[in-house]
């Protein structure tokens, strides 16, 4: 199976600022406006040489403007997925462009099926860029669940061509290119390098 790689580092991860309050994390002159907040345990399947439960360590910080908690995710891992990003990429690529069936898709991840099947490629098809890579759908003109192999073709190819890493061929690199670090907070997930929607940002100042 894959490799996992070790936790970046406190800093590596911090975010820029927080998605509640806007407070900057660094300011010239001024203490940490958002501190590393310890770790905690997360499940995640696909990283080892046997499909099975393992845990990996998520970072957390603590906004020091209004004292809320922030998660960010390792590039490898995928926001409300057991199995690791890489995994879910290369699976769909495997499945929906090379045209493996499912019983061989789940043979490579040596995944056991009471059925035979897989039912985690179908829901993974049905979700890419509506949930899986949420934050590139609209731009990528997904916009409802991918309910044919035909949508689900397409949309692994122009996920795939966002990559700069990666390629059709290297969908770790490219998956880790396209999660670059994915923040947690009240239950919505970006990525680190990009702005926290002002919709969702809203929502969170009205609770």
């Amino acid at each position: 199976m894959l490799e996992r790689p070790r936790l970046p580092s406190v800093d590596s991860l911090r975010p820029t600022s927080c998605p509640l309050c806007c407070q900057l994390a660094r300011v010239a002159g001024k203490p940490l406006g958002i501190v590393g907040h310890g770790t905690y345990r997360r499940q995640v399947l696909g990283l080892s040489e046997a499909d099975v439960e393992a845990t990996t360590l998520v970072r957390r910080y603590l906004c020091r403007g209004c004292v809320h908690t922030i998660s960010v995710l390792s590039d490898y891992l995928h926001p409300g997925r057991w199995y690791a990003a890489v995994v879910i990429l290369e699976a769909l690529r495997l499945h929906l462009v090379d045209g493996k069936t499912e019983v061989e898709v789940r043979r490579q991840f040596r995944v056991e099926e009471p059925e035979g099947s897989w039912r985690s490629l179908r829901r993974w098809r049905r979700g890419l860029l509506t949930v899986l890579w949420f934050w590139l759908g609209k731009r990528l003109g997904a916009t409802q669940p991918a309910t044919t192999r035909s949508e689900g073709r397409r949309r692994v190819v122009a996920l795939l061509a966002e990559s700069t890493l990666g390629s059709a061929r290297d969908p770790p690199s490219a998956a880790r290119a396209l999660g670059n670090s994915t923040v947690h907070f009240q239950g919505v997930s970006w990525p680190l390098d990009h702005d926290l929607p002002e919709e969702i940002r809203q929502k969170f100042r009205s609770k």
